[in-house]
């Protein structure tokens, strides 16, 4: 009871400063403000007992071709030279209180991670964490060579990995996209992951 009280004021606080926020992300704001321990459902308990609830966003969709997707073109694994062919995906982290969004660029010439990005995960951050690795990654290509060489880019079809903004950004630098079919593990990139964290 006494560390509802004390939690209280901190979680009215970041509630009227964030309406559209849901508790997940109050009590994220909470412990990096006060440096308590608490979890997430504990939060969510002081919301309901107090009538304490998020406004729900209003997101405007654009019209257009929503999903980009191409055919799996990687046919081996082997390769001749780096930056012949990348392969990418995201991965869900847990540390505690926290969940985290790290997303990989790996070259499989010689496993070696070209760029990455890690971020604390809330709803909507997601693409901008592929953004930013992509960025990197693109970056790291032109200033080690290979901006005028193709390069397969090997992904699944997740929604960002099929979303116009996401193939807009790539443009002008010789990238060939590559995804693997739908259920399919054999064609996703997984194992090549679990060489890297493991």
């Amino acid at each position: 009871m006494q560390k509802r009280r004390e939690l209280l004021p901190f979680i009215v606080e970041s509630h009227q400063k964030h309406k559209t926020w849901g508790y997940h992300r109050i009590a994220a704001s909470v412990c990096a403000k006060t440096g308590l321990i608490f979890s997430d459902w504990f939060v969510h308990k002081i919301c309901k007992a107090n009538k304490i609830k998020s406004r729900a966003m209003r997101v405007k969709y654009s019209k257009g071709k929503e999903h980009i997707t191409y055919s799996n073109l990687v046919e081996t694994w082997e390769c001749s030279r780096p930056f012949e062919t990348i392969v990418t995906d995201t991965t869900h982290l847990r540390t505690k209180n926290k969940k985290w969004d790290l997303t990989l660029y790996i070259d499989v010439f010689n496993n070696e991670i070209i760029s990455y990005d890690l971020v604390q995960f809330f709803r909507g951050l997601s693409t901008k964490s592929h953004l930013s690795a992509l960025a990197k990654f693109l970056k790291e290509k032109e200033k080690r060579g290979y901006k005028e060489l193709d390069t397969i880019l090997h992904s699944d079809q997740g929604t960002v990995y099929t979303s116009s903004a996401y193939n807009y950004a790539y443009r002008n630098n010789n990238i060939i996209r590559s995804m693997s079919r739908i259920a399919t593990p054999t064609d996703n990139i997984k194992p090549r992951f679990s060489i890297v964290l493991n």
